[in-house]
């Protein structure tokens, strides 16, 4: 027995073996990270469509043959309309963001789901709204689109970094350029929110063009086109 044990101790590994262990355990890795991936994009799918879900079951119906009533309903409706192109939008660029990557890492999708809770908030602000379209509606509306934007914009930076790297001359260019929008992203949607505190019919009707126009607006160039 004890010579078994001496065995044992002395026996070599070659460097052949520890290749092979390595080779097998990014395999592992790469499969896992794959495989979450899929998982992440099939509970992004299933929470947007229940928001989608919840926010319409919010829209009131019209009361018997009353007028005011029926211009209420039209007017939640119109409400509706807006926050589901918002939310459709966010999910196309979400969709965008993670095909640029064959696998997530625990950082992605601790951001991912940052970014659900976000976009969670919306049905029970547009409910607020569709109610009491107030300025303090308004302004808390605004508040959770400007965080997820900068969290969607947040989110693509760092899919590209994945994909071109840290390092290299494009990755250092397209982070220059991540930043100034994020910044832009920022001071456009505060000036939102400053308008909405005393202006929030006025801002309301701009929350209600602006994701339409940025759904239907024909794409740029985007980025991965280009390399």
């Amino acid at each position: 027995m004890r010579k078994f044990f001496l065995r044992r101790r002395n026996i070599k590994i070659s460097e052949e073996n520890i290749a092979e262990y390595h080779r097998r355990t990014e395999e592992m890795q790469k499969k896992r990270h794959s495989y979450l991936k899929q998982r992440l994009e099939a509970l992004n799918d299933g929470i947007i469509a229940i928001i989608i879900t919840i926010m319409v079951l919010e829209v009131p119906l019209p009361n018997g043959q009353n007028i005011a009533s029926y211009y209420n309903f039209l007017g939640s409706l119109s409400v509706f309309l807006v926050s589901f192109f918002v939310v459709a939008n966010f999910w196309y660029e979400l969709g965008q963001s993670l095909a640029l990557v064959d696998e997530i890492d625990k950082g992605i999708i601790i951001f991912d789901f940052v970014f659900l809770a976000t976009l969670s908030l919306l049905p029970i602000l547009t409910k607020w709204m569709m109610h009491n379209p107030s300025q303090l509606a308004v302004v808390n509306y605004g508040i959770v689109y400007m965080v997820a934007n900068l969290l969607k914009t947040w989110l693509a930076h760092s899919q590209f970094r994945k994909v071109l790297g840290a390092k290299n001359n494009i990755s250092k260019m397209m982070t220059k350029v991540i930043i100034g929008r994020f910044v832009l992203t920022a001071v456009f949607n505060l000036l939102l929110i400053v308008a909405a505190y005393f202006y929030p019919q006025i801002t309301l009707y701009a929350y209600l063009a602006l994701p339409i126009i940025d759904f239907f607006f024909p794409e740029d160039k985007t980025p991965q086109k280009k390399f």
